[in-house]
This record gives C-alpha cells, sequence and structure tokens, in this order.
C-alpha cells in the first residue's frame, strides 16, 4: 500500500469515527462539520488541510496507475493527530500539574514565612490547603489589601493565613478568577471557559483540579493559562 492509498484509509477511518461520535443528522461533509466545531478549534486548519488533500485524491483521475500527489510523512501524521484527537481527546489530567508538584500553604502557615516561599519560588499566588481542600488563595492582591486595612501599615511575625480571613476567601468577586473541574473535563471545554471568561474581561488565574470538580473535593493538580496555551 503506497501513502496515498494509506492517507485515504486513514481519512476513511476518520469519517467511521466522526459519523460514530458525533452522528451529524445532515448529509453534508462530516469532517467539514468536525472543522467548525469549537473544541477542534486547535486543530481546525489541519482538519481542512487533511480534507483539501483528500478531496484532491479522490476527486482527480491517477496519472496511470499512479495518484498524482503523495501525502508525505508528515501530512500522515498530521492525519493520525486528528484521528487522537477525536478518539481520546485531551482532558484535565493530561495537562495539570499534579498536586505533588503543587506549591500550597496552610491556614496555620505564617504569612511572612509564607512571603519568602513565594519570592524565592517567583510565584504571585498559593492556593490555600485545608485537610486537602481549598479554603482560598493566598496572593500579592491579599497582601496589597491587607496592608491597606492595618493602619499601622505593618504585617505582624506572629500572624498566621487564618488570620487574613476574608481576604483570602474564595467569594465574590475574587471567585470569578478561579474556577473547578474534574480530571475528565474535556481540556476544550477548559479552554472554552477560558475564553467565554476573557470576553467577559475576567482572566481565570487558576482551575483547581478536585477529586469530585468542587470546592468540596481533595484538589488533585491545578490548571493554569500556560497549560491551556501549551
Amino acid at each position: 500500500m503506497n501513502k496515498s492509498e494509506l492517507f485515504l484509509d486513514k481519512y476513511r477511518e476518520l469519517e467511521s469515527l466522526v459519523s460514530e461520535k458525533f452522528r451529524f443528522n445532515d448529509n453534508g461533509s462530516q469532517i467539514s462539520r468536525l472543522e467548525r466545531l469549537p473544541q477542534f478549534k486547535a486543530v481546525a486548519s489541519k482538519i481542512r488541510y487533511c480534507r483539501e488533500v483528500r478531496n484532491l485524491l479522490s476527486h482527480n483521475p491517477k496519472l496511470g496507475d499512479e495518484y498524482a500527489v503523495i501525502p508525505s510523512d508528515s501530512m500522515l501524521a498530521c492525519l493520525d493527530e486528528i484521528i487522537t484527537a477525536v478518539k481520546d481527546p485531551k482532558k484535565c489530567r493530561d495537562v495539570m500539574v499534579p498536586i505533588e508538584r503543587v506549591m500550597y500553604c496552610r491556614p496555620d502557615d505564617g504569612v511572612l514565612e509564607t512571603m519568602q516561599k513565594m519570592a524565592d519560588s517567583d510565584v504571585s499566588k498559593l492556593p490555600v490547603l485545608q485537610n486537602g481542600r481549598v479554603c482560598g488563595v493566598f496572593s500579592s492582591r491579599v497582601l496589597f489589601n491587607m496592608l491597606l486595612k492595618n493602619s499601622e501599615g505593618e504585617i505582624k511575625k506572629d500572624a498566621r493565613i487564618r488570620d487574613l480571613g476574608d481576604l483570602i476567601s474564595l467569594t465574590d468577586p475574587e471567585a470569578a478568577y478561579y474556577r473547578f473541574a474534574d480530571e475528565n473535563k474535556l481540556l476544550s471545554e477548559l479552554g472554552q471557559m477560558f475564553d467565554s471568561a476573557y470576553e467577559n474581561h475576567i482572566r481565570i488565574r487558576m482551575v483547581f483540579v478536585t477529586s469530585d470538580g468542587t470546592e468540596a473535593g481533595k484538589l488533585t493538580g491545578i490548571v493554569t493559562p500556560w497549560e491551556i496555551i501549551d
């Protein structure tokens, strides 16, 4: 089997997968409809490219016994990537920073010690965990608001994270910048969540991935805008 025939076989596999998974009701091109689905936005240009190559191979006569176009290895790999995206789309668990690598603090931690840890690691925010669950976020914004509220303009040496009260809690309007999801949430859905928030002038700072996708579940990892971009 030459590369042109292999490409057409793979394309038929893709058509079969799309038909089985999405069950588009009309008689139009299954693949062109796949291309327009928001969850495939990241590979839409590759889908279109493969569709154009397929049409060229299928709708034009051979020159003798040979196809006029022979797809490259890169073209075949591109089609394989699309098939994988349909068959086994990426989920939160595939890109999240696992809990073992997440830097966080606890309510009993000292404020000054936590600030030093953040400065040493060049981070601007840390989830606050109590019994493995997210109960707030300690950030540079929290420190700014704390100093504004403190008439003396200083941080006491024995101050604890828990002493910050509502300043670290995920309540309105701060809650809008943080979201919760479970490990099986599709990465495409997460991307749409970021896009939708941005359209409303909100930049999501962090998604907390928990055992049940809610604030009540134990933290298993985090997703930041950087993981979505990657």
